[in-house]
């Protein structure tokens, strides 16, 4: 992990899981835009799954089936406008992935939207 989006910086991966859930760390490949090309592994924390309902309130709140799970901002760190990700009833083969740092790209904006599950890599494991 080359940015501070996760406070680890190495990671085993398992590329054959057998069942992927809320809370896993897992990697998938980037589907290009925002600086980084298409095809390299970003690493996120899985937080909503097909079924679940998301909700996005005026402030930017963004919430999981009624759990704050983060707050979008509307500048990225280099004054560019970060518009929101998709909110409503995340669809089959789809799932909602964020890190802890504030600045991390992740499903709360329109740019990595819901990850779909056939960019996974595979869950992760730090490893340091």
């Amino acid at each position: 992990n080359f940015t501070e989006s996760l406070p680890y910086n190495v990671f085993l991966v398992d590329k054959h899981p057998t069942h992927i859930k809320n809370g896993d760390l897992i990697s998938f490949r980037w589907a290009g835009g925002g600086g980084y090309p298409a095809g390299i592994t970003f690493m996120k924390i899985v937080s909503g799954l097909p079924g679940d309902q998301v909700t996005v309130d005026a402030e930017r709140n963004f919430y999981i089936n009624g759990s704050w799970v983060g707050l979008a901002k509307k500048l990225s760190r280099k004054g560019e406008k970060l518009e929101i990700g998709r909110t409503g009833k995340i669809p089959p083969g789809y799932m909602y992935v964020k890190a802890p740092h504030v600045d991390s790209l992740d499903s709360r904006y329109a740019i990595t939207g819901w990850v779909p599950m056939t960019s996974i890599e595979g869950r992760a494991i730090f490893a340091y």
